[in-house]
């Protein structure tokens, strides 16, 4: 078994040559691979409910969530639990923030009005944005949380590649299976590949990843302790990263970061690579 702390590894960069034929060996190496577009290039996914930057000490710090997320170099990140201009949290624009604190692009996906501001979820990405779109889940009757998924399409991996992220029901397993109804059929009509990540409230072997593997999706094993809540000791794993088709992607990494302040989830990092067929 392959243990992980939260110390995540550096994507490979290229620094620089130490002479023309040393570069030029190199340009030779890209011309031989031009043919196979994307090859060896990596996709770092970051998923992380951040209960509205409030840590279990009690203090709100979003440098802290920032923190976190720069320190894994992640192309995409998908938060749960944000909040937007919201009284609870000092009026502050969340997703404007992290964005600044971090250097990425943020698209904010609102699932109600609460206090005086938005409560949602927040797609972080890097480089270009071809398309974004948002959804609400089905709900219950009840007056329960509303529920929303939210996708964007961006330039990876040699093509183009859609990022999912969701905050599935806590309340009801019925209402949950029925979002999850709901993102298999509205995703799988998506002809990219599909990266789905989140906060499912569900645990492996429920109804919810059970329907998601049935449908054809990935539902990879994380390597190490995959339990994320609570993040002082986690005992359950409800957070999770699929993908589909199946065979589209491989996993290079997929891991729980060691972080037990900050959340009252750990952070989940997937890393993945386009399959060789």
């Amino acid at each position: 078994m392959i243990s992980w702390s939260f110390a995540c590894s550096p994507k490979v960069k290229t620094e620089g040559f130490a002479s023309n034929a040393a570069a030029a060996a190199v340009a030779g190496l890209m011309l031989a691979l031009a043919s196979g577009a994307g090859a060896g290039e990596t996709f770092r996914l970051l998923s992380y409910n951040i209960h509205h930057g409030e840590g279990m000490d009690g203090k709100l710090d979003l440098a802290r969530i920032a923190e976190r997320i720069r320190t894994c170099q992640p192309d995409a990140v998908a938060l749960q639990e944000v909040d937007r201009n919201c009284k609870r949290t000092g009026g502050v624009d969340m997703p404007a923030e992290l964005a600044r604190l971090t250097g990425m692009t943020a698209h904010f996906q609102k699932a109600m009005d609460f206090d005086g501001g938005g409560y949602g979820i927040c797609l972080l990405t890097k480089g270009k944005v071809l398309e974004s779109k948002g959804y609400a889940l089905p709900n219950s009757s009840k007056p329960v949380e509303p529920r929303t998924v939210q996708t964007v399409k961006v330039e990876a991996l040699g093509g183009t590649l859609t990022i999912a992220n969701t905050h599935l029901d806590v309340t009801s397993g019925e209402t949950r299976l029925a979002q999850t109804q709901f993102l298999i059929k509205t995703l799988g009509e998506m002809p990219d590949t599909v990266v789905l990540a989140g906060d499912f409230n569900a645990v492996r072997g429920d109804t919810t990843l059970k329907a998601i593997e049935s449908a054809g999706w990935a539902v990879p094993l994380k390597q190490g302790d995959p339990n994320t809540i609570p993040s002082g000791k986690p005992d359950r794993e409800i957070d999770f990263a699929v993908f589909r088709p199946a065979g589209a992607l491989k996993v290079v990494k997929y891991t729980v970061l060691n972080e037990p302040v900050a959340s009252d989830h750990r952070p989940i990092l997937v890393e993945v690579e386009r399959a060789t067929p």
